[in-house]
């Protein structure tokens, strides 16, 4: 798998977290932060520590402000 796909594969499943009945932000997070280091070409992607540090912060603690990180994740 390229980096693209495995990057959209890591957000369909965060996002599905996101669109669930009962959205649940940290599993999304969580999810998209695991999938994303299992890639070779990821393993230290600074996306990483951003999202934990934001989190650690307050931040990232809506639906709307998880679905923007994941979104915008490059």
């Amino acid at each position: 798998m390229t980096r693209d796909e495995h990057l959209e594969w890591s957000k369909k499943r965060a996002l599905a977290y996101l669109d669930a009945p009962q959205p649940d932000v940290m599993n999304a997070l969580t999810s998209m932060m695991s999938d994303v280091s299992k890639h070779p070409e990821m393993t230290n992607h600074p996306g990483i520590q951003l999202c934990v540090g934001l989190m650690m912060i307050g931040n990232l603690r809506t639906v709307a402000e998880a679905r923007r990180f994941i979104e915008g994740y490059h």
